[in-house]
């Protein structure tokens, strides 16, 4: 018997602990995204006093990103829908428009063809209608999730999470949006700011354990914790608003548990909203549509198998980029492989060039002049891949 009675009461009463198809071992993916926490009150902090939860039991036991990034518009909407589509884009973060890319809900339901409970968007705010469908023209309402949003407290939302994963037939895909951080970051009160991110730390904790209870969910769930924005460093402006492009909105956890997962692992690498699009359609099996911008976060997986989309790279096999960050000029070099193709793409997933890649002679980009020259200041992405499919990406940022 499923326990959600059990788990619903708990809730209530605010007792909550302080290409080609995957090889997934999963059949269920949700995602938790905590709504605007600064990373310097969150993972960052010396000792994580607010989210012991996150530092003692999660981390531990599953993969864990520091370098963690929303290279996109650093708002609600457009940080979903980098997440949801695997393509970061600058929507409008009132709920008037919705993303062009397909997604994941979409994707989902047209290529497995599943009825509209596989997937379900739950959230904090009244807003999130916008992500649940694109404006894509081969996916759309007819495709899009269900819905349970409103503007309401994260234990409320908890309970609806909860009562949305305990539905006879588990929804394949979840994500859900604890929205009391960035509501209480607003307020401008700090303790009431502090108080909400140790709630979240509780209730992903609480999610966690009742993933792992449930008879249903245990052992066939992926989770995947995260945000959609941060918040402003003291120097911009402070914790109460975000919006820009300093580290404090860009800058986000990042913690993965389930049984695709690697367990104790922390990555060495940085990776982007987007790829945890492009992970969860990955560990879907959904191959079909316009493909993401994001990377599959290959090194966070038990398995990864997508055989003849993206296999493994030649043991120490590395990408460069020197200097990083770079006014004038970087060098962008490799060693261990031998790559074919350079591609460079903005931070909005917009490709900049493509051009055949020597890697004898490597390439220098010029911040001025033409082709590969002259793109303005900013953040962009360098991927580069050979003959085989293999591919590498490096982060580079351009400063005037």
């Amino acid at each position: 018997m499923r326990p959600l009675r059990l788990w619903l009461a708990w809730a209530l009463l605010g007792a909550v602990l302080a290409p080609t198809a995957a090889s997934a071992a999963a059949r269920y993916v949700v995602i938790a995204v905590v709504d605007g926490p600064r990373a310097s009150e969150f993972l960052d902090e010396p000792g994580r006093p607010h989210v012991p939860v996150l530092d003692s039991v999660l981390i531990p036991q599953g993969a864990y990103i520091p370098s963690f990034r929303a290279e996109g518009v650093t708002k609600t909407l457009p940080g979903h829908s980098a997440i949801l589509t695997g393509t970061a884009q600058p929507i409008a973060n009132d709920g008037s428009q919705r993303p062009d890319q397909p997604t994941l809900f979409e994707r989902l339901r047209k290529e497995k063809g599943l009825p509209v409970d596989a997937a379900w968007m739950v959230g904090g705010k009244d807003k999130f209608t916008a992500v649940t469908y694109s404006t894509h023209p081969d996916y759309g309402a007819a495709y899009g999730a269900s819905l349970d949003t409103q503007l309401r407290d994260d234990l409320a939302t908890f309970a609806a999470a909860i009562q949305v994963l305990s539905r006879p037939t588990p929804p394949v895909f979840t994500c859900i949006n604890f929205a009391s951080t960035d509501l209480e970051g607003h307020s401008g009160v700090w303790s009431n700011y502090l108080a909400a991110i140790s709630r979240a730390n509780s209730l992903l904790g609480e999610l966690w354990s009742f993933i792992q209870a449930d008879t249903a969910l245990a052992g066939k769930t992926d989770l995947f914790i995260t945000a959609d924005h941060g918040r402003h460093l003291d120097a911009f402006g402070g914790f109460q608003n975000h919006g820009d492009g300093c580290e404090g909105c860009r800058v986000l956890p990042f913690v993965a548990l389930g049984p695709d997962l690697k367990s104790g692992y922390v990555s060495a690498e940085t990776h982007r909203q987007e790829d945890l699009g492009a992970t969860v359609r990955y560990l879907l099996g959904l191959t079909a549509g316009p493909p993401p911008e994001g990377f599959v976060i290959a090194d966070i997986l038990v398995n990864f198998t997508q055989s003849g989309v993206e296999p493994t790279l030649p043991a120490g096999a590395t990408l460069r980029a020197a200097p990083n960050p770079f006014s004038r000029s970087t060098r962008i070099s490799v060693a261990g492989w031998a790559p074919s193709l350079l591609e460079v793409f903005a931070f909005n997933g917009r490709r900049v060039v493509s051009l055949p890649f020597d890697p004898a002679l490597g390439t220098t980009w010029e911040g001025r002049g033409e082709g590969l020259r002259g793109s303005p200041a900013g953040v962009y992405w360098i991927r580069l891949s050979d003959p085989d499919g293999r591919k590498k990406s490096i982060r580079v940022v351009h400063v005037p």
